[in-house]
């Protein structure tokens, strides 16, 4: 389980300053503001730049009385006080801190946090054939991505999106749930309706769609588009109706535009526990996603540059290594079930409904 975490109490917070000014740290102005020289806290106590913003944060010359930082794992504040000079032979047992409540910002953002790594999960499968589709295409792809559970179909969209050159600045619909989407009844109408929203034109039906058509014309000659559908299930609507009777015809009526770079494609994704083969050329069918390996796992918590550095602040110093010896080499984790799989993760991490608390991080309303 997740170390208990801790803010400084105003004794800390008044220690803390005096030994900051013995120490000689210098001040800077940062948005208008006086602080504390982040760099040389990061320099001189070896605590990642994140640490040492959350902690003293509390105690800038700028800052209000009652600041109070955000909540830190105790061995951090034991390591700043150190490495600060504080002689006191127990400091981890001193009254500078106390303890806070799971409520804490850091706990909230746990969800947004693991929706952001959970990105960078590779799985050796789908990853390269989607990478090799893109660099191939020109400037137009649908990926169909096979994946059996709905859960799991949110995430590899999220995770495939997020792979895309340009993302950032990419125009996405909101994820489809077909299954729970007018789309049921509107059929291919209702994603061009998602379109006119996102291009800010009124309506999204036949009479309107040469607007949509121009707009997104002119859309994609500087930023990407993404469109996104999942979780078919047993409605009239196919991914094969999706693909002839939406793709197919947009990228002919697209074809005339300006050709279209890496940093300005358009791309469609379409996940589905059963998806149909497809002939057409702007069409790529992944490999289906049986499972998440657990050496990918272990890979992704030991190696990322993102999700290693986190866990340590989040959690303490050894606990990706005793996750890895206790619960995943030693457990049971069920393999080729991918999202029993980001089900263990997220309870690793402290989210305790799991995949379910990540919903709402992957709507891209």
């Amino acid at each position: 389980m997740p170390e208990p975490l801790y803010q400084l109490n105003l004794k800390g917070k008044r220690e803390l300053k005096r030994l900051l000014e013995a120490a000689k740290c210098s001040k800077r102005r940062s948005q208008g503001q006086e602080i504390w020289n982040r760099s040389w806290l990061e320099t001189k106590t070896k605590l990642t730049r994140d640490t040492v913003e959350k902690i003293v944060k509390a105690i800038d010359p700028s800052a209000r009385p009652s600041a109070q930082g955000f909540p830190v794992q105790q061995r951090s504040l034991v390591q700043l006080f150190q490495k600060l000079g504080a002689t006191q032979p127990k400091i981890e047992e001193c009254s500078f801190w106390e303890e806070v409540e799971n409520t804490s910002d850091s706990i909230a953002k746990r969800p947004e946090q693991m929706a952001k790594l959970l990105r960078t999960l590779d799985y050796a499968e789908q990853q390269p054939v989607f990478d090799q589709s893109l660099r191939d295409s020109s400037g137009a792809a649908a990926f169909l991505i096979p994946t059996p559970c709905v859960r799991t179909q949110r995430w590899v969209i999220d995770r495939l999106a997020y792979s895309i050159n340009n993302v950032d600045r990419a125009l996405r619909t909101p994820l489809i749930n077909v299954e729970k989407h007018p789309i049921r009844a509107d059929g291919v109408n209702a994603i061009w309706c998602e379109l006119a929203k996102k291009l800010k034109i009124v309506g999204g039906n036949q009479s309107n769609r040469e607007a949509v058509l121009r707009k997104l014309c002119q859309t994609t000659q500087s930023r990407p588009v993404i469109i996104a559908l999942y979780n078919f299930g047993e409605e009239d609507l196919t991914p094969q109706d999706v693909i002839e009777d939406f793709w197919l015809p947009l990228l002919e009526e697209l074809s005339t535009s300006a050709r279209r770079s890496a940093r300005s494609r358009i791309v469609m994704l379409i996940a589905d526990r059963n998806l149909p083969s497809c002939d057409a050329d702007s069409v790529t069918m992944l490999p289906q996603l049986n499972a998440i390996a657990q050496s990918d796992v272990e890979e992704w918590l030991q190696r990322s540059n993102d999700v290693y550095p986190w866990c340590r602040d989040e959690f303490g110093q050894g606990w990706v290594d005793k996750l890895i010896q206790n619960e995943i080499s030693g457990g049971e984790w069920k393999w080729d079930k991918p999202g029993k799989v980001l089900d263990q993760l997220c309870f690793s991490f402290g989210l305790g409904n799991g995949v379910t608390d990540l919903q709402r991080k992957w709507e891209w309303s």
